[in-house]
């Protein structure tokens, strides 16, 4: 004799529950108050944020901006002020290690608006 399957044990398994369901259970009606209450019970609520997007759209925007010209945001901090102004190698390296930090916070910005529960 051949063992069985597992597909062919879980098949006759689900066949025995279905027969030894109780009638009551498959003839199950609705009243007017449970269709009412389950209509209106459950505030309506919308997943996610604009506000937090727009948020997170303006910061990626700025991060970006940083990535690709590190030497911008220090000129225009230190042009004025200074007369020829160079950044030291912690400074760079204190940026390039700022736009991680700044990258991981932005899309923990997007994960935290894309979960935000608003009501209507």
């Amino acid at each position: 004799m051949k063992p069985l399957k597992f597909r062919s044990f879980l098949l006759a398994m689900m066949l025995c529950a279905l027969c030894v369901t109780q009638a009551s259970a498959l003839e199950y009606t609705f009243d007017a108050p449970d269709i009412l209450r389950f209509a209106l019970e459950p505030e309506p609520a919308v997943r996610g944020s604009w506000g937090m997007w727009g948020l997170g759209l303006l910061l990626s925007v700025l991060c970006g901006l940083q990535t690709a010209f590190p030497l911008a945001f220090f000129y225009l901090r230190h042009a004025l002020a200074v007369e020829d102004p160079e950044p030291t190698e912690f400074y760079l390296f204190m940026q390039r290690a700022g736009s991680v930090v700044a990258a991981a916070a932005v899309f923990g910005l997007y994960l935290y608006g894309l979960t935000l529960q608003t009501p209507l």
